[in-house]
């Protein structure tokens, strides 16, 4: 991972309580090989106008590739779980947002837990293809592979993320998915979802499936068209800020 020049304490856990909108608590969470630099210019604008925000580092993240062939699946909802009991310590309402994996993991903890609502960018729930059935055979004779990070359309700007995608940290990853998505249907609250209609790293199918499983009691759904994956860095960024502030407000 490259370090140099990451913004200070941008790969660390972050929180900040808010002001005017204090008592309403927003959770921002990283995806798979990525870093809370992902998150911290979406949470600082939600800091800004006054909410209480929590940007997580997921175990495994941040550090050094190898630290995420040694996780086992569990501990990254559980990671998010914290920050929301935390929040529910101090918060009226609680939302989570996530970015890929991040949205995988939100719709996990969203399946056990009353929440506000939830923002979805770019998320993931499956692994499409043959080849991820041979995951856990690769995983032991190759420690790693060629990242899938960065995948952004603005020039210049990085995630911070691993540049080895780490083979046991996949086998983990597929296991967080289909946990996750046998129990979709238990996701009821309010969905917000943006797509990347240029997105390298994962297929429409992951955002169709999501839409068309949670059972929310309102779920929505916004098309970028000038973004690839890590769209809270890219282009569409005020796009998925502006309307994430429009659905807080909305349902809290």
């Amino acid at each position: 991972m490259a370090t140099t020049g990451a913004p200070a304490g941008w790969l660390d856990d972050y929180h900040a309580d808010g002001g005017e909108h204090g008592d309403v608590g927003i959770i921002f969470v990283h995806g798979f090989t990525g870093s809370p630099a992902s998150m911290r210019p979406w949470a600082h604008y939600f800091q800004e106008r006054g909410y209480t925000v929590s940007v997580p580092r997921l175990p495994g993240h941040a550090t050094e590739w190898q630290d995420l062939n040694k996780v086992q699946w569990q501990e990254w909802p559980a990671r998010v779980q914290r920050e929301i009991d935390f929040m529910k310590g101090k918060c009226r309402k609680v939302f989570v947002f996530g970015l890929s994996m991040g949205g995988g993991t939100t719709l996990n903890v969203a399946e056990n837990n009353d929440l506000a609502g939830i923002c979805l960018v770019n998320p993931m729930i499956h692994i499409p293809g043959n080849l991820i059935k041979f995951a856990p055979l690769l995983a032991l004779f190759q420690k790693g592979r060629s990242s899938v990070g960065d995948d952004i359309k603005k020039p210049d700007i990085t995630e911070w993320g691993y540049d080895v995608l780490p083979t046991r940290g996949v086998v983990q990853l597929q296991k967080l998915l289909l946990n996750t998505r046998a129990n979709l249907n238990k996701v009821k609250c309010p969905t917000l979802l943006f797509h990347s209609v240029d997105d390298h790293v994962l297929p429409i199918s992951n955002s169709n499936i999501i839409m068309s499983e949670i059972d929310s009691i309102s779920g929505q759904r916004i098309e970028l068209t000038n973004s690839y994956h890590v769209a809270t860095l890219d282009y569409d960024a005020p796009i998925i800020f502006a309307n994430s502030l429009a659905h807080v407000q909305q349902w809290s």
